[in-house]
């Protein structure tokens, strides 16, 4: 079976890693759904305690999912072209797939909220070294699977993640830009199932590297 060509970018796409978040009393359990505009994408995030599962859909098509299971430590990554999922395990610890987070970027809360389909957030800057500015608004007490491109292109994986525990970024946006990179459309809470956080039946189990 061949590899679909859509893995390498997916498994860039999609998160590699997990903050280290502690346990709490009341989790999020429901689905967020955002824009991410320099992608021409929707991505769906389906959170259940320490799972999270993301869809990327261009049009009316899904093109690649992940499902995140931190308290089992591992990732998989859904094919739907081939009926097909990879499985790798999760370094917990690792944030952005390195070992350890970036310390060329000042993060700051800067004391001003905003409502973002309809939930609350709080607004804070992270100012890169080479100058970039980007603006975000950060709803607590949702759990945030961070990592590379989720979050839109060019937005840094660097220690701000370590600072938003607990939190979900409902906006981020470079200053100067009239586009978000990444905006949350709507926030829904509800009970999910568990199969929704498994591979679906039938499908093939594959390599890494694309072999059954």
């Amino acid at each position: 079976m061949r590899s679909h060509p859509l893995t390498r970018s997916a498994l860039t796409a999609f998160a590699i890693a997990l903050l280290a978040q502690p346990a709490r009393a009341q989790q999020f359990e429901g689905v967020i759904i955002a824009n991410m505009s320099d992608q021409n994408a929707t991505v769906t995030y389906s959170i259940k305690g320490e799972k999270l599962r993301t869809e990327m859909a261009m049009g009316a098509e899904m093109r690649a999912a992940t499902i995140i299971d931190r308290a089992a430590r591992k990732m998989i990554l859904l094919l739907p072209g081939q009926q097909a999922y990879m499985e790798r395990a999760l370094d917990t610890g690792v944030v952005g797939g390195r070992g350890q987070a970036h310390t060329d970027a000042d993060f700051s809360w800067t004391g001003t909220h905003q409502t973002i389909a309809g939930v609350p957030c709080d607004d804070a800057v992270l100012q890169e070294r080479d100058g970039m500015r980007l603006n975000m608004c950060i709803a607590r007490g949702i759990t945030f699977a961070a990592g590379g491109g989720m979050m839109g292109r060019g937005v840094p994986r660097n220690n701000w993640q370590s600072r938003i525990q607990g939190g979900f970024p409902m906006r981020v946006q470079r200053e100067g830009e009239a586009k978000p990179l990444m905006e949350v459309m709507s926030v829904e809470r509800k009970a999910l199932p568990d199969d929704l956080f498994t591979p679906p039946a039938g499908w093939t189990k594959m390599s890494m590297f694309g072999h059954p």
